[in-house]
């Protein structure tokens, strides 16, 4: 059995854990059965829940610093995002979220 150490949960968001732990149980089972094609499908649903994910705080960055999208990324890295608030507490964007002064962002 793997271990998680205190370091790795930490630095670990929380669609990155779920999918592993999926990995995990899918690897011990049967392809064929029907819990591991579950898990096939769940992972695929929070691999794209994680790429939307980051596709949002990449025209986040951009919405809000422009030209400086890059280092508005690393900036957002204190902020908190409130789409993303139940998955990545840590992400950050909510500093932003719901003020007058947002910038709109669709993805």
């Amino acid at each position: 059995m793997d271990r998680w150490t205190m370091q790795e949960l930490e630095r670990t968001d929380d669609l990155s854990f779920a999918i592993s732990l999926l990995n995990k149980k899918k690897n011990e089972l049967n392809p064929f059965s029907p819990l591991s094609m579950k898990c096939c499908s769940a992972i695929k649903t929070l691999e794209n829940i994680k790429a939307a994910t980051e596709r949002y705080h990449e025209a986040l960055a951009a919405a809000l610093w422009g030209d400086d999208a890059e280092e508005g990324k690393e900036q957002g890295d204190d902020l908190k995002c409130e789409p993303c608030a139940p998955t990545q507490p840590e992400c950050g964007a909510c500093e932003f979220a719901g003020g007058e002064d947002d910038a709109e962002v669709s993805i």
